[in-house]
């Protein structure tokens, strides 16, 4: 490699983290760069009734993340059902299934992958960007 590519790299690869730094200090790490949100007041008490807005059955387990956008969030349910739900009232919008063996009960399809024990299919969390989910 030349001596004027590795420096026009190393150049473009430090201009982009100064840049970077500059835009995360305006934001920073979860506000102030310790991973602490140091004036928050959470709830430290929890129930099935206690601090909770609502609750909503699933059809099965998952461990993704919810995903919130406007007034919808979006969660997998095992074993490839994606859920659709009111964020307002926990009402649930649509549930699109995507392999699920309706026939045989939560098993995935034939040909699907198997899964570590503890994991199942629907670990991924969803992405939206405004338009679609992934």
């Amino acid at each position: 490699m030349s001596h004027l590519l590795r420096r026009s790299l190393v150049s473009i690869g430090l201009l982009l983290a100064v840049t970077g730094l500059l835009h995360a200090s305006t934001f920073g790490f979860r506000t102030d760069w310790t991973g602490r949100y140091p004036t928050a007041t959470p709830s430290l008490n929890w129930s099935t009734s206690r601090n909770v807005v609502w609750a909503t059955d699933l059809p099965s387990w998952s461990n993704a993340t919810p995903v919130v956008m406007d007034d919808r969030l979006f969660v997998c349910s095992e074993a490839t059902t994606l859920v659709c739900v009111r964020s307002s009232d926990g009402h649930i919008l649509w549930m699109n299934d995507h392999g699920f063996d309706k026939v045989n009960g939560l098993e995935p399809k034939p040909g699907m992958p198997e899964t570590h024990g503890d994991n199942g299919h629907s670990s991924a969390t969803p992405l939206v960007d405004g338009d679609r989910i992934y």
